[in-house]
């Protein structure tokens, strides 16, 4: 008698299992891999986000003036500066943080359109904490330093960045 080649059903079977098992295992692999990978990129976009907002907060408040009288607002959450050119502000609402600019025309003498943009959302709180100088040839107040202290929330933790600007000599530490 003579065996016929090929397969007998019981070793498809068994082959079927295999390689339905390692496929299955795969798609697992992808599947966990492809979370995960959303979950980071979700963190790593708010931080960057943030990251940029600190740049260029830290970058507008380099070219804040150093004399006490050109500031319109210092407080808890808000702060805002005059230039030859216009206003600049920063705020926090609603856990958003807001800068605004309104730019003076000098051949109309007038004010522009102020305009706001979001800048970094999921901010907790901010700081913004000076460093006086009297000058007392002209009985003036000096701002040496700025501190911004910035808390936000990512992904339900909470972490603080803080850094410091220098008025005099443009130095941020």
């Amino acid at each position: 008698m003579k065996h016929a080649s090929g397969f007998t059903i019981i070793e498809w079977l068994i082959y079927f299992f295999l390689i339905t098992t390692v496929l299955t295992g795969i798609f697992h692999f992808v599947a966990t891999t492809q979370q995960k990978l959303l979950h980071l990129s979700k963190k790593s976009s708010a931080v960057a986000q943030l990251c940029g907002a600190l740049d260029a907060l830290v970058h507008d408040l380099a070219t804040a003036p150093t004399d006490l009288q050109k500031w319109t607002l210092l407080g808890p959450g808000q702060i805002s500066w005059k230039k030859s050119d216009g206003t600049i502000g920063w705020n926090l609402n609603k856990k958003n943080l807001y800068r605004s600019y309104q730019q003076f025309d000098k051949n109309k003498q007038a004010w522009g359109k102020k305009k706001k943009n979001i800048v970094a959302r999921g901010v907790e709180s901010i700081q913004f904490i000076p460093s006086y100088e009297k000058f007392f040839a002209g009985n003036k107040q000096l701002v040496q330093t700025i501190t911004c202290k910035l808390r936000y929330v990512v992904e339900g933790r909470i972490s603080t960045v803080e850094r410091t600007v220098l008025l005099r000599n443009r130095v941020v530490t």
